[in-house]
Order: C-alpha cells, then structure tokens, then sequence
C-alpha cells in the first residue's frame, strides 16, 4: 500500500463550488468540533484533494476546510492527486457513501438520471 505525504496547500487555492460535495449540506456541529480540536493544536487527517495541472479540487474533507476558515488558518494539509473534477466527484462519492445522509444533492440527482459529468 502506498502512503502519500501531506502537502500544505492554501485555502483559497481549492476549488468548493466544482459539484464534488455530494452532500446536501455540511454538518455544523461537526465542524464546530473539529474547529475546537484544530483551536486545541490537534492536527486533523489530510484532505483530498485532485490537481488537474490549474485547479486543485476537493474530494474528501469539507468539513475539514470549513473548521480551518473557522479557526483562521490559511492553509491546510492535503493529499493531493493527479486527476480531474470528475476524479474528484467519484472519489466524494466512494468517502461518502458510509456516511450517515448524503441527502438529495442536485449531483447525487444527476448521477442517479445517468447525466455525464
């Protein structure tokens, strides 16, 4: 298994508006608790992040980032891949599907009529 090493990667450099959150919406309590742990020195597991050679879009750890805004940190460590926007879409869906509620996002309802991303 290869581990890949975490890079700092600055906040406003990730994409959040690409349709990679497949989640109907973030959990704000959880964020507030990863706020506290980040305000606490705690280090939290690194994003996932896709590079396409421009934009660095977010595939796993929404809530992470919204916590680092909070706690008004300007970057935040990453793991970050070779791959597009729809790797990025994929690989949400593949982190996400054990979660407790994706909800009825309008990517989940796009995925589910077949359309292409």
């Amino acid at each position: 298994m290869t581990t890949m090493t975490a890079t700092m990667i600055p906040l406003r450099h990730i994409k959040l508006n690409g349709g990679t959150q497949p989640r109907a919406e973030l959990n704000e309590e959880h964020i507030d608790r990863l706020k506290a742990a980040i305000d606490e020195g705690e280090e939290l597991p690194p994003v996932v992040i896709y590079h396409d050679g421009a934009d660095y879009w977010l595939a796993d750890g929404f809530h992470r980032v919204q916590a680092h805004y909070r706690a008004m940190r300007i970057d935040i460590p990453a793991e970050v891949r070779q791959g597009t926007r729809r790797d990025a879409v994929l690989y949400s869906l593949s982190a996400n599907r054990a979660t407790e509620r994706l909800g009825q996002s309008p990517l989940i309802e796009l995925l589910w009529l077949g359309k292409k991303l």
